[in-house]
């Protein structure tokens, strides 16, 4: 008799939901994975039943390890089984389950997407129930993220009263109750959420379903945050760690550890917030949690605004931005809609405070060059000729302070003779004078005395400085992680990098992109010292992108990926390091092989 292999598919499904039902020991789901991919990988099965057997895998994956990364992977081929086989439920399914990816991954714009291009298929004839209502909580969910919370509590609200609402299947029950609760915290309906945490505790506590009861935990510590209980809520969110563990899954203990931060900084106790959200941002981020991390990152940004510690809070809400696509806002979960908004306002108007008791001029100089006159940047047009922005980025560069002014003439004017460099030099001051003093309405930064010229620093800020100052004190002594962090937030680009090849540019921006590499390397290795490569693997990412050749970080890099178990992405890198050295060096294939011989891949 031949083998029947969807059979067999539809064996490994119910395999893997009823150990998702069962919600005991994720672990379990190992053994039925690898079955799974056996099956799928034979080309022996209908595209039907890889389709579904790859969607129970992938829902397993997240309930239990929480894999964003692989179960994106598998994203590509679920849409092209759905588009073979024309199931409008694979396609509904498909949008669910990418929707929850795109979610933690904070691409709402990847998230939208998917959603709208399979929102017909809700009106078709052979979509399941099951399907549709899978499409619709992560509708609701999406319009709730999106400043929504009453139109995706309206969604919830028609799928609660449905009256197929019990034969629905209990992890989705869980979702869409759990969805409607975000919903009533974001609008703060303190009776509603007291109505809704009671039918979870009737529903999940019978089912003795760890999985769920931790589920159950988690949602009762975003209510107890939402009702100003944050002891309450402390507690639910331990609990819903302790049953997370319990069941194997890492998801929710991901996912619980937000709110025990929140609670933490809600309780008061900022220092344990902080060494919470600490030791858990990096954690996220090398799971691709990026919405979590980037809500931790706002949450780190509120506790050092309350300390008064604008650097700091400016540093962390900047982290938050990086962690998310380039133009796109933060949205609020678990807090009020407007919860990120009213942080920033509070941020700006407390650097706009210190500004105006502050310095005058602000000089950006790490990444774009900008200058601010009392909170206006100066415009291409304002700019007296292209020799006066020249001549402050030179003072700049050469240190910013007693520098020879004949030596800056011989500098910018090399082809004139001495009377007529000095007398461009002479005219070119006057001019740059007149940018960064606005016309008078500030005090000079500029003053020439003894035939030297400085910059003073009472009147002008400039960022290459203030790392220079922060990354001296933070690589001399014992490690201050907050510090050093600090410091290394500071360098936001290469020194003047796009404001040509000037030979003063090259010495200053060699010094700087240094000085960074040490201090990141410094980081790393004391991550490294203490058994934490996944916390200090970030940190060499980032230093790439300021120097994607330098051979220790890449080394340490590859290194980290190859002790990890992901010798993929170490051969990935190697390869990318390989190609932009030939690019950048117009080197042959063997001068970069002995160049990397070095690396381990």
């Amino acid at each position: 008799m031949e083998k029947d292999y969807d059979a067999a598919c539809a064996c490994v499904g119910l395999a893997l939901g009823s150990i998702w039902e069962i919600g005991r020991e994720f672990s379990r789901s190992g053994v039925w994975n690898k079955r799974a991919k056996q099956l799928w990988d034979s080309c022996t099965i209908s595209p039907l039943a890889h389709a579904t057997l790859l969607l129970h895998f992938c829902f397993t994956e997240i309930a239990a390890g929480g894999d964003v990364i692989l179960v994106h992977a598998y994203l590509t081929t679920i849409l092209s089984l759905a588009e073979e086989t024309g199931s409008s439920s694979i396609f509904l399914m498909y949008s669910a389950l990418g929707a929850y990816i795109y979610c933690w991954k904070a691409d709402f714009a990847a998230f939208e997407i998917v959603l709208d291009d399979t929102s017909p298929y809700c009106e078709a004839r052979d979509a399941s129930p099951v399907a549709i209502s899978q499409h619709m909580i992560s509708r609701g969910l999406f319009t709730l993220l999106q400043g929504g919370p009453k139109e995706g509590q309206a969604i919830f609200s028609a799928m609660l009263a449905a009256p197929n609402l019990d034969q629905m299947p209990p992890s989705m029950w869980l979702l869409l109750h759990g969805h409607y609760l975000y919903c009533l915290v974001s609008t703060g309906d303190q009776q509603g959420i007291e109505i809704i945490a009671d039918t979870l505790r009737k529903k999940v506590i019978p089912e003795q379903n760890v999985y769920f009861h931790a589920y159950l935990h988690f949602n009762l510590g975003i209510a107890a945050l939402a009702q100003s209980r944050p002891h309450k809520a402390l507690l639910h969110c331990e609990e819903a760690l302790r049953l997370g563990s319990l069941c194997d899954s890492a998801n929710v203990v991901r996912m619980s550890a937000l709110p025990y931060g929140q609670a933490l900084a809600d309780l008061g106790r900022h220092d344990d917030a902080v060494a919470h959200f600490s030791h858990w941002l990096p954690k996220w981020q090398i799971a691709e949690y990026y919405f979590i991390a980037a809500l931790a990152c706002v949450e780190m940004s509120r506790l050092y605004l309350k300390q008064n510690k604008i650097d700091q809070a400016q540093y962390f809400l900047r982290q938050g931005y990086n962690l998310i696509p380039a133009q796109e806002k933060i949205l609020s979960l678990y807090r009020p809609t407007d919860y990120v908004i009213r942080l920033e306002q509070a941020l700006r108007s407390r650097t706009v405070e210190i500004q105006a008791s502050g310095k005058p001029v602000s000089i950006t100089t790490l990444g774009n060059f900008l200058v601010t006159i009392e909170g206006r940047t100066i415009g291409k047009k304002q700019w007296k000729g292209r020799q006066s922005k020249k001549l402050l980025q030179a003072i700049i560069s050469l240190g910013g302070s007693n520098i020879s002014v004949s030596y800056l003439a011989d500098l910018l004017w090399p082809d004139s003779d001495g009377d007529r460099a000095a007398n461009s030099f002479k005219v070119c001051l006057s001019r740059l004078r007149k940018v960064i003093t606005d016309n008078g309405s500030c005090p000079s930064c500029l003053i020439v005395k003894q035939k030297q010229i400085s910059l003073l620093p009472e009147f002008c800020s400039i960022d290459a400085h203030l790392f220079e100052d922060e990354i001296e004190k933070v690589c001399n002594g014992t490690i201050d992680l907050t510090a050093i962090q600090y410091a290394l937030s500071l360098y936001t680009g290469n020194f003047l990098e796009i404001e040509g090849d000037e030979r003063w540019h090259i010495h200053k921006r060699d010094d700087l992109r240094n000085a960074f590499i040490q201090a990141t390397l410094l980081l790393f290795k004391h991550h490294k010292r203490n058994n934490a490569v996944k916390t200090g693997l970030p940190y060499l990412i980032r230093a790439l992108k300021f120097d994607p050749l330098n051979e220790n970080v890449l080394t340490q890099a590859i290194e980290s990926y190859v002790t990890l178990g992901n010798r993929g992405k170490a051969i990935d890198m190697y390869d990318k390091a390989c190609q932009l050295r030939k690019e950048r060096y117009n080197l042959g294939t063997e001068e970069v092989s002995r160049f990397f011989i070095q690396f381990p891949c």
